[in-house]
């Protein structure tokens, strides 16, 4: 009866360790590279309450906006000051590496000025705040369109163009590493029949 030693086991080990932190590594690029095209196209508004407490909302902002809606009202965004955190803020499993940068704004509650703002305009009329909401809607819609035509792009280069050599190579790395762990089993196994049938 052929036996292996205790190398066998660690190499067995080592393998599905190698497989396993490369599917989270392909899982963790793929979850990040989401993030960043929502972020992208999206700003974190922070509302300051009366009792002193925020609120966080991440809405769709374009990049040339200068207002944004959040919930009923319409907020005015500071194009000279930008601040930027990490999102989501609560990634999941506190993984820090599926963190991506995000502007952020910040509002007292119902007063449409940033609080980082010029405040020498507090106050809009009907007609700004008039203008403000198509603005926003024209926006919104430019982004829809936006979003249709990358959808569109995507799926053109996905039926056009092959698959990603480094992804294809991952591929036949771990496929062959598996047909090699398999073989050995195989031929671990054949071998203890042999030896079992030997001895009947």
């Amino acid at each position: 009866m052929y036996e292996v030693g205790s190398w066998f086991v660690w190499l067995l080990d080592g393998a599905i360790l190698a497989i396993l932190f490369a599917v989270a590594l392909i899982l963790i690029f793929i979850k990040r590279n989401s993030n960043n095209k929502d972020a992208l196209s999206k700003i974190r508004a922070e509302i300051i309450l009366p009792t002193g407490w925020s609120e966080y909302h991440t809405v769709p902002c374009d990049v040339n906006a200068k207002t944004v809606s959040v919930g009923d009202y319409i907020y005015t965004l500071n194009p000279q000051k930008h601040r930027y955190g990490k999102h989501p803020m609560n990634p999941f499993m506190g993984l820090s590496w599926l963190q991506v940068p995000i502007r952020i704004e910040t509002w007292m509650k119902d007063n449409t000025e940033p609080v980082r703002g010029d405040y020498s305009h507090q106050v809009a009329t009907a007609a700004e705040i008039k203008a403000m909401t198509r603005e926003i809607q024209a926006t919104t819609a430019a982004m829809e369109i936006q979003e249709i035509d990358q959808r569109q792009k995507e799926l053109t280069n996905a039926i056009s163009n092959q698959p990603n050599k480094v992804i294809v190579y991952i591929g036949l790395a771990l496929a062959s590493l598996a047909s090699i762990v398999s073989l050995i089993l195989v031929w671990q196994l054949v071998s203890i029949v042999q030896e079992l049938a030997q001895e009947i």
